[in-house]
């Protein structure tokens, strides 16, 4: 599952975490698994080596409310926050619930 960060440049390594709340009121950090980028690419993989398959049945299960993105401090908007954190609207949260369903079963 890619997620990607749009407006602003947003650079993310290895040490960014994305904090995902669901509607339940249960919350989980992942780390970012791809590789350094100012493209505000931050890379998840769930199941074989990466585990993560208990975040994944949550996500399955449960609409997420919002995700918060960990980015790299801004050298150049020093006063930027180091998070993008996104409200999920219901019905992208059902559509997302739905999508990662399907996949997980390939």
């Amino acid at each position: 599952m890619n997620i990607t960060l749009k407006g602003n440049v947003y650079c993310l390594d290895e040490s960014c975490k994305v904090n995902v709340k669901l509607k339940d009121g249960s919350d989980f950090d992942m780390p970012n698994l791809g590789k350094f980028n100012c493209d505000g690419e931050f890379s998840l993989f769930f199941g074989g080596g990466s585990g993560r398959k208990r975040e994944l049945g949550l996500m399955q299960t449960n609409p997420m409310q919002y995700i918060k993105v960990g980015t790299r401090k801004s050298v150049i908007e020093k006063n930027r926050q180091n998070f993008v954190e996104v409200n999920i609207p219901p019905d992208k949260a059902i559509k997302i619930m739905q999508i990662l369903d399907c996949i997980s079963q390939y």
